[in-house]
C-alpha cells in the first residue's frame, strides 16, 4: 500500500513487524521426528534426504542437525520409540481399570491393528530396516518391542494372580499374544494378503482372543492330554494306561 510523505513523496508502507512464533524445543524437535516418519515411510531410508525432512516440517536445512546429528540418529529415534510411548500408555490405563481380561485384550488389539491406512508406511520402514540393519535392529527390539512384552508381562502377572491365567511365564504370553496380532497385520497388510485371502480385521481380533485364551483343541482332546502331562512319561506303561482310561 502507497502514501504520500509531507514531502508529497509517495512511499510503499511497510508491513507490520511481526514477532517470530515461539515453539518449544521438545515440540520443534517432535515436528521434526513426525516429518522424518513421514519422508522414511514414503522413500525409504537410504533415499530419505535431511532436505526433504527440513521442507516437510516447515524448517531451516540446518535446524535439523541441531536436535540430531545424522539421519542414522533420526531413523533409531523412530524405529525405536515411534508409537511405543501412546502404546505403553494406554495399555497401563487400561491395566488399572480392573476390567474383564477378554475386554483388555480387545483393547490392546485394536489399538495395535488400528489407523493403519496412516500407520503402515513407517510400519513398513521399521520392519525394512530392522530386519537390514543390526544396528537398527537391536533398537527396534530394545527401544519398542522389548518394552511392549515388560509391559504385558506385568499386565498377565496381575490376572495371573487372580485366576484368568494359568501358571505360566507372563512374559512368554506377551510374546504369544504380539505374535498372533503381527501376524495378522504382516500376512494381511504388509504382505498385501488381504487382497487374496479377504479377512476383515473386526473378525480375526475375536478369533485371536479366544483362541490366546481357550486354545483350539476340543474340550475332550484338552482333558485327555491334561491327564497325559500329569501322568507323565516316568509312570509305567500299564499305570498311564489306566489313568489315561
Amino acid at each position: 500500500m502507497n502514501y504520500k510523505n509531507n514531502a508529497g513523496i509517495r512511499e510503499r508502507k511497510r508491513p507490520a513487524y511481526r514477532k517470530p512464533r515461539y515453539i518449544p524445543l521438545e515440540q520443534r524437535r517432535q515436528d521434526i521426528v513426525n516429518a522424518a516418519a513421514e519422508i522414511f515411510g514414503e522413500k525409504g531410508f537410504h533415499k530419505a534426504k535431511i532436505g526433504d525432512i527440513a521442507k516437510r516440517a516447515g524448517i531451516a536445512h540446518g535446524t535439523v542437525y541441531r536436535y540430531f546429528p545424522n539421519k542414522q540418529a533420526l531413523a533409531i529415534e523412530i524405529i525405536g520409540s515411534r508409537g511405543a510411548t501412546g502404546f505403553l500408555s494406554s495399555l497401563r490405563q487400561d491395566s488399572l481399570k480392573e476390567m474383564e481380561l477378554e475386554r483388555l485384550l480387545k483393547n490392546i488389539a485394536e489399538k495395535y491393528i488400528g489407523n493403519l491406512e496412516q500407520r503402515l508406511p513407517i510400519i513398513r520402514f521399521q520392519m525394512a530396516e530392522a530386519l537390514s540393519s543390526p544396528v537398527f535392529g537391536k533398537h527396534y527390539y530394545q527401544g519398542l518391542l522389548h518394552r511392549l512384552f515388560v509391559e504385558m508381562d506385568g499386565v498377565f502377572n496381575k490376572y495371573q494372580k487372580k485366576g484368568y491365567l494359568k501358571k505360566g511365564n507372563t512374559f512368554i504370553y506377551g510374546h504369544i499374544f504380539y505374535g498372533a496380532l503381527f501376524s495378522f497385520l504382516y500376512c494381511q497388510e504388509l504382505l498385501y494378503g488381504k487382497e487374496v485371502s479377504r479377512i476383515e480385521v473386526y473378525k480375526i481380533i475375536p478369533e485371536i482372543i479366544d483362541v490366546f485364551l481357550h486354545g483350539v483343541a476340543s474340550s475332550e482332546k484338552s482333558r485327555i492330554n491334561i491327564r497325559k502331562r500329569e501322568c507323565g512319561l516316568e509312570c509305567p506303561p500299564a499305570v498311564r494306561q489306566m489313568r489315561l482310561g
